[in-house]
């Protein structure tokens, strides 16, 4: 299964499969999850992990034979 997806804010984000993400600024507050086996393209991306308050900015996970590109 194949995925777009547009620079917004997140309240977790969880990544399983194919995904194509579009240029732009992704603002997550909570955990970011890459599972094992997931496609990741993105060119021109910036991540922002950030929550209120700051002690409080989740974990990131990237699972083994993910990809990013």
């Amino acid at each position: 299964t194949k995925a777009n997806g547009s620079p917004n804010c997140f309240n977790n984000f969880n990544v399983k499969g194919e995904v194509t993400l579009n240029p732009g600024t992704y603002v997550i507050t909570g955990d970011v999850n890459i599972n094992s086996g997931a496609k990741v393209s993105c060119d021109g991306c910036t991540f922002v992990l950030t929550d209120n308050p700051a002690s409080g900015t989740g974990s990131l996970d990237i699972n083994g034979g993910a990809e990013l590109n």
